[in-house]
């Protein structure tokens, strides 16, 4: 006789890390286990991060989707450092003429702060999952705090996304704030 026992467990926040630019933060945010982590290579964003720096950190990731971040950079541009690194999922501004071109290549996209809903973009994709919005639909950005945890509590958020910041020097960086915000959330 077999005895069949259905495991209850709580659902697991979606969580993206983005704009990550170092070492630390990097294996941070890839112990939380989150959907995303994001690396921005617009060279003139604050969070910059070269390709070499981030071949550096590539090693210490696995589990989550990598996503390349950039404003409004041409496809052609984009493309080779995709390949190179095995990144099948971008962030672009919602005016990125190539939006459907980035589709049509079978990339997920992720729309930085669009000003229309979902339903009302005019991109053809298969499904809605072949691209996600980054605002309250999808990822709900946060600054850690006690309020943004009763926030996060009593709107019952479950997408969140958490900004990178710098490191106060090589190796060391304050991340207290999204230590405690993963503690009172039972992520770790």
């Amino acid at each position: 006789m077999f005895l069949r026992f259905k495991l209850y467990s709580k659902p697991k926040m979606r969580l993206y890390f983005h704009s990550i630019n170092n070492l630390t933060e990097a294996r941070f945010a890839a112990a939380c286990l989150p959907d995303y982590i994001g690396f921005n290579f617009s060279p003139k964003a604050p969070n910059y991060i070269s390709p070499v720096e981030f071949s550096k950190i590539q090693s210490w990731l696995s589990g989550s989707e990598i996503v390349g971040q950039f404003t409004l950079e041409p496809l052609k541009d984009i493309e080779p450092l995709l390949a190179s690194f095995n990144i099948y999922t971008v962030e672009v501004l919602p005016e990125h003429p190539q939006i459907q071109d980035f589709l049509d290549l079978g990339l997920k996209v992720i729309l930085k702060n669009p000003s229309q809903h979902f339903k009302h973009l005019p991109y053809r994709c298969a499904k809605i999952e072949d691209y996600l919005i980054h605002t309250e639909q999808g990822f709900l950005e946060i600054e850690p705090s006690d309020s943004s945890l009763e926030f996060i509590q009593s709107n019952n958020i479950e997408n969140i996304a958490l900004a990178g910041k710098s490191e106060n020097e090589a190796g060391l960086a304050d991340l207290a704030d999204w230590s405690n915000l993963m503690e009172a959330l039972e992520i770790f």
